[in-house]
C-alpha cells in the first residue's frame, strides 16, 4: 500500500506553518518565493516542448509563473523528472533560456530521483534553486519518503555554485503497529494503528547580511511524531534550528552524511 504523504505546500518557503510555530520563527523573514502553477493542456505542453532547446517531454513538465517577475523571469517550465528548467519572459517561450544541474555520480544499483522544487530562494541580490533528491518505499501497512535538497545558485556560469548541500527538506513515514488482535483492539479505540511522522524545512534570513556568495540563511526543521494507539491530539511537534554552515558539506547529493539526517522521521538511513 503506497504511503499517503502529508501535504507539503509549506516546505522551505516560510509560509503559514502546518504545525505550530514559535513567534520568533513566525516573525522571521522568509527567503523563498513560490512559483505559481499555470494551467497547461497536453497540447500546449507538446507545443512548448517542441519549441524549446533542448526539447522536453510533454508529460513530464509543468508551467509556473512569477507575475511580478521579481525572480527575474515571468515563466518557468520545470521538468519533474530531472533538475532542469526553461525560462522565458512570455508564455509562448519565444526566446527561452535553459538551466540545468548535473547531478552527482551514482553508484551502480543506486536509484535516486531528482527535481527542482517550484520556488526560488533569495541569496542577497541573486537567487538559488532547491535541487531535491528523494526516495520512497512502500511496504505492507505503510511506507516512507525522504527528500534532501542542494541549494544551487541560479546563474549561467559553467560550474554551478552549491551554497548548501544535503539539507533535510521533507519526510513522511507510516509504520504499521497492529499485528495481534489485542493491537487492533487498542488501535480501534483511537482509530490509529500506525507510528506516523512527518516533517518539513523552512528557511529564514539569518542575522548576518546576505551576499550572493553567502546567503546567510537559517534552516528550521519542523516535525510531528504521532505514535500508534494514541489520539492525534497527543501527537508531539518540535522545532529545531539546524546547525548548517555555508558551503558545507562540500559534496552535494543525497548520499552526503550530515548530522541532521537522524531528525528526518526517525532517520533517512534506517
Amino acid at each position: 500500500m503506497p504511503l499517503p504523504l502529508r501535504p507539503l505546500a509549506c516546505i522551505a518557503l516560510g509560509l503559514s506553518a502546518l504545525l505550530g510555530t514559535p513567534a520568533a520563527f513566525a516573525a522571521a523573514q522568509s527567503v523563498g518565493v513560490p512559483l505559481k502553477p499555470v494551467k497547461l493542456s497536453p497540447e500546449a505542453a507538446a507545443a512548448l516542448c517542441a519549441r524549446v532547446q533542448p526539447a522536453c517531454t510533454a508529460d513530464s513538465v509543468g508551467l509556473y509563473g512569477d507575475a511580478k517577475a521579481q525572480t527575474g523571469w515571468r515563466y518557468y517550465l520545470l521538468d519533474s523528472s530531472a533538475p532542469q528548467v526553461w525560462v522565458s519572459q512570455d508564455s509562448a517561450f519565444t526566446e527561452p533560456r535553459f538551466w540545468s544541474y548535473k547531478v552527482p555520480h551514482q553508484d551502480e544499483g543506486e536509484s535516486t530521483n531528482w527535481r527542482l522544487y517550484p520556488a526560488l530562494y533569495r541569496t542577497g541580490t541573486a537567487w538559488a534553486w532547491a535541487v531535491v533528491s528523494y526516495r520512497s518505499r512502500a511496504y505492507s501497512g505503510g511506507g516512507d519518503r525522504f527528500e534532501v535538497a542542494d541549494f544551487v545558485a541560479f546563474d549561467w556560469g559553467d560550474a554551478p555554485r552549491v551554497h548548501y548541500a544535503a539539507i533535510p527538506f521533507s519526510c513522511s513515514s507510516l509504520v504499521r503497529a497492529c499485528f495481534a488482535e489485542k493491537d487492533y483492539e487498542a488501535g480501534r479505540k483511537v482509530g490509529h494503528c500506525h507510528d506516523e511522522n512527518w516533517g518539513h524545512l523552512r528557511i529564514h534570513q539569518g542575522q548576518r547580511p546576505a551576499t550572493a556568495d553567502d546567503p546567510a540563511w537559517q534552516f528550521v526543521w519542523h516535525q510531528t511524531d504521532w505514535p500508534a494507539f494514541v489520539p492525534k491530539t497527543k501527537a508531539k511537534s518540535q522545532t529545531t534550528v539546524l546547525p548548517v554552515k555555508h558551503g558545507q558539506p562540500s559534496q552535494p547529493g543525497p548520499h552526503t552524511t550530515t548530522a541532521n539526517s537522524e531528525l528526518m522521521c526517525g532517520g533517512m538511513n534506517q
